[in-house]
């Protein structure tokens, strides 16, 4: 994995690979990873926007009995999948094996093997990184 410092700091770039009837076809992508003071500080924004929110229904009539339990336990879920994001992929792309349509990468969460269907032939692409010597 090579630094490219175009995309942000210490960005990598990955080779990956998708494979469909026994048509190989390669592409990359761009990720980086999370410093734990980045994970924390996005996990405490989600839990914190969450938390007040419910907070703030708490007024709501009726409502304050079901509302601010939802938020809460909403705000501990999803700041704790938050947490656990330990990087991300910034960009990338892949053509398809079938119909060769170039598929673009979207700033996610980083999880492999990746499933994305064909922009072009709406194939369903699993697209793996491949493994560095």
């Amino acid at each position: 994995m090579e630094s490219v410092t175009a995309a942000g700091p210490a960005s990598q770039r990955i080779i990956l690979t998708c494979e469909v009837d026994g048509v190989t076809t390669e592409g990359f992508a761009l990720r980086r990873e999370y410093s734990s003071a980045e994970r924390i500080a996005r996990a405490a924004k989600i839990f914190g926007i969450l938390f007040f929110i419910g907070i703030g229904t708490i007024v709501v009539p009726l409502l304050h009995f079901i509302l601010p339990p939802l938020f809460w336990l909403a705000a501990t879920v999803l700041g704790t999948t938050t947490w656990l994001e330990t990087s991300e992929v910034l960009s990338g792309e892949i053509a398809c094996p079938n119909c060769k349509h170039l598929n673009l990468f979207v700033r996610e969460a980083e999880e492999w093997p990746k499933v994305q269907r064909c922009g072009g032939c709406s194939f369903t692409l699993s697209i793996k990184p491949v493994p560095q010597a």
